[in-house]
């Protein structure tokens, strides 16, 4: 299970997609910590399997464990935590 944000029009965007991707697993966590009502959470696994990185202008999170799809399809934490890392990498450059 993944996702991707693409950023190919934006000035040095070598740099912006590796803050991003620091950013990302914090960020993702937290949404499976707080962002839905109750954590997304049964022994810690999934929130241990969260991963960034970059290729080429795409930073992709995801997790690589089977049961990750099943769990983000009822609760986007990936997307969600994504989006708000780019909020916050955003907000420090205001």
């Amino acid at each position: 299970m993944r996702c991707d944000l693409t950023l190919p029009d934006f000035p040095e965007p070598d740099k912006l997609l590796e803050e991003l991707a620091a950013l990302a697993p914090a960020a993702v966590r937290a949404r499976m910590e707080s962002g839905y009502g109750s954590p997304i959470r049964r022994t810690g696994a999934l929130e241990r399997d969260v991963r960034a990185g970059v290729a080429g202008d795409t930073v992709t999170v995801g997790c690589s464990l089977p049961y990750a799809p099943v769990i983000h399809a009822k609760r986007p934490f990936l997307t969600d935590g994504l989006a708000d890392a780019a909020k916050t990498w955003k907000e420090g450059f205001r």
